[in-house]
């Protein structure tokens, strides 16, 4: 008897966090200031952005039965506006998560946590993240949310745009939100893990590997989806640890024929399993953090022990 390839199943999504469109609205007040010659911040008092608002208080309570968090419509990286929206939002029936940005003073942070609430997100992130000072205003964050004499958190913390491997490792989210998984397939690419005494380690950044035969070698492309590898031009021996990987998660590689066109579909023919793939790899590397909620002692704080 023919025996059943093993698959990796992914689980069902367990919530659903919906986000304002923040940084969409944030784009378009910026091309507003420049076409209008008017202050930094007066799209958000428009009728347009009123009538936005509006629309996402409606859109919640429409699709409630679905959506378990949502954003607060704030304002990067405004944060008295953003005050101002959280409270126009909770005075129309709804409970957004508040937001507090890179570079905001933390004191909005204990302001957030004094009026009690439990789940606050971190935004202002993209692109900043490798930034030693970002790296430090997060730390410092989560200094105020583990002040306690066990080092445990006093809320949740939510990461927007946190895409870096050793920030998710480093620091004890309670979740984040990243398109890398999307963007890194766009490019032709997919995530694999290192293979360390036979076991995938998800410790440790993957190798974003090209697959594509439609990109073999592209250069401009976003910093995350950057590698030095792709799988027509590696050995033999490591492209079966290519192949192990996609074998582990049920994903087909698929192959070329002689005149190097799609024969069989896979990740080499076709993005919607590099997209597939992706996901069974940024889903065992969250099985694979220390559960939440767990202590956080930041590397430049002294210890009297």
């Amino acid at each position: 008897m023919k025996k059943k390839k093993k698959r990796h199943k992914i689980g069902n999504v367990k919530s659903h966090f919906l986000d304002s469109g923040a940084f969409s609205l944030w784009t378009i007040a910026a091309t507003y200031h420049k076409e209008n010659k008017c202050g930094r911040w007066d799209y958000y008092d428009t009728d347009e952005f009123w009538a936005y608002a509006d629309a996402y208080v409606k859109f919640v309570k429409k699709y409630k039965i679905a959506i378990d968090y949502h954003a607060n419509l704030d304002v990067i990286p405004n944060p008295e506006l953003t005050w101002r929206n959280q409270q126009y939002l909770e005075s129309k029936g709804l409970t957004p998560v508040p937001v507090v940005h890179y570079t905001t003073d933390l004191k909005w942070l204990h302001h957030y946590i004094e009026h009690g609430y439990q789940f606050i997100g971190l935004g202002g992130l993209v692109g900043s993240t490798m930034k030693k000072g970002c790296k430090d205003w997060i730390a410092n964050c989560f200094d105020i949310v583990h002040d306690t004499p066990d080092r445990m958190p006093k809320v949740k913390i939510h990461g927007f745009g946190v895409t870096s491997w050793k920030l998710l490792l480093r620091f004890p989210w309670w979740s984040v939100d990243s398109a890398a998984w999307d963007k890194i397939a766009s490019f032709g690419g997919i995530c694999v893990p290192h293979r360390r005494k036979g076991k995938w380690d998800f410790s440790t950044q993957p190798y974003i590997m090209k697959v594509s035969f439609e990109s073999p070698n592209i250069a401009n492309v976003p910093d995350v989806c950057k590698g030095n590898f792709h799988y027509f031009g590696l050995t033999g021996q490591e492209q079966q640890i290519v192949k192990d990987w996609l074998n582990f998660i049920g994903i087909p590689l698929g192959s070329l024929d002689k005149e190097g066109k799609p024969e069989e579909q896979g990740v080499i023919t076709f993005h919607v399993y590099r997209r597939v793939a992706n996901l069974y790899f940024f889903d065992l590397m969250v099985k694979s953090l220390p559960e939440w909620p767990r202590p956080y002692t930041s590397k430049n704080r002294k210890s009297l022990l």
